[in-house]
């Protein structure tokens, strides 16, 4: 019985966080659908306190993945702006 609890508390050891969870939906529905930039900064923003909060290097892998995600959809979108506007 003992080590079925072990077994439990080490699986649960490898959960990916909530905020690390938020900035990966909010990296993906990013490129879909991204009204002015919303979506990517909050998910910058996620994705830094999901950093900081990771307990394990799965979670502070995918937190960074994240995070270079939604930074890079973030310059792609400014980018756009930036060349539809110089195109005026």
């Amino acid at each position: 019985m003992n080590s079925k609890q072990n077994e439990v508390q080490a699986s649960n050891g490898n959960k990916l966080n909530g905020f690390t969870i938020t900035a990966i939906v909010l990296a993906a529905v990013g490129f879909v659908l991204n009204p002015f930039a919303i979506l990517s900064i909050i998910g910058i923003v996620f994705g830094g306190i999901g950093i900081a909060k990771s307990t394990n290097k799965k979670d502070k892998k995918w937190a960074i993945i994240s995070l270079s995600l939604a930074i890079m959809e973030t310059l792609l979108w400014f980018a756009i702006v930036y060349s539809a506007l110089a195109a005026l």
